[in-house]
């Protein structure tokens, strides 16, 4: 009876244990947690794994082992700095480390690793030991995680592995140094500002050019309109020219016709003139007059 109770209070335990440490172990702080973790065992995956899970794909000596760790920064208000994670097999004296980086706040980052094991290694069963670690406003956030590695035994020689895993773990290591190095990808963004400031400008001078595409057209109306202006300024001036010539021709014919009646009033004039003295003479003969004036 003691021995049920025993056992019905030890699951019960771990239990409450297991969903205390969903989102991991809190070691320090609170606002780091482990949100999911995925592994991969040769190629092989195991996913969603819970604090204390048993790894479902089994691994042999020499085996690569990459891990998928996401975790959050549970703060609302505040980015976490200086995030890193560190992966250890204590048995196996292996361990790796992430570069440092920095999630937003109340956001989520995944955080990747590999790990080879040795070629000597032996069937056995391995603790995994993860930890995350951040800071937030100078104070240490700490999670951990524990995951448990099957090795099963491998009668193959596993040289050929061994020599392709370290390959792997350094292609690895290697494109996340170059994703964690802020000035790798340097040139390629300056580059790629300077295009897209370059396409503004071509789009400002072809929005110039489609304002300007009647220019040509609207220049030769211009001057179309222009040389008619001037054919008419020219017509005008042969108008201007000839009437003044016409005005002139007028005058003098004016001028004319009035010394001509003048020449008219005069001539009738004197023909008046003559024409009665004339008629005095014929009337009055010169002895007529002498004799009246004996008398």
């Amino acid at each position: 009876m003691k021995t049920i109770i025993y056992v019905i209070l030890t699951i019960l335990l771990l239990q409450t244990v297991l969903a205390e440490n969903e989102n991991g172990k809190i070691v320090s702080g609170g606002d780091l947690l482990i949100d999911d973790v995925d592994v991969k065992v040769d190629g092989l995956s195991s996913r969603n794994l819970n604090y204390g899970d048993e790894i479902k794909r089994e691994a042999k000596s020499g085996s690569v082992i990459d891990f998928e760790i996401r975790i959050k920064n549970n703060n609302s208000g505040t980015s976490m700095e200086e995030v890193e994670m560190v992966i250890e097999i204590d048995d196996l004296d292996l361990e790796e480390m992430t570069d440092e980086s920095s999630i937003d706040a109340n956001d989520k980052e995944t955080l990747k690793l590999s790990i080879i094991l040795p070629s000597d290694t032996e069937y056995d069963e391995y603790e995994i030991l993860i930890e995350a670690e951040g800071d937030l406003n100078n104070s240490v956030h700490k999670v951990e995680y524990i995951l448990d590695l099957i090795v099963e035994k491998s009668s193959t020689s596993t040289s050929t592995s061994s020599t392709l895993g370290d390959l792997i773990i350094s292609l690895n290591n290697t494109l996340g140094e170059v994703k964690n190095n802020e000035n790798y990808f340097d040139p390629y963004t300056k580059c790629t500002a300077e295009l897209e400031a370059k396409k503004v400008v071509v789009s400002s001078k072809d929005t110039e050019i489609s304002t300007l595409k009647d220019f040509k057209t609207l220049y030769q109306t211009c001057e179309k309109d222009k040389k008619n202006q001037e054919d008419i300024m020219a017509t005008l001036k042969v108008s201007n020219t000839n009437l003044k010539l016409n005005m002139s021709n007028l005058y003098r014919e004016v001028q004319n016709e009035k010394d001509s009646r003048m020449y008219w009033i005069l001539g009738l004039i004197i023909a008046g003139v003559t024409g009665f003295i004339i008629y005095k003479k014929r009337q009055f003969p010169d002895h007529e007059v002498d004799e009246e004036a004996n008398i």
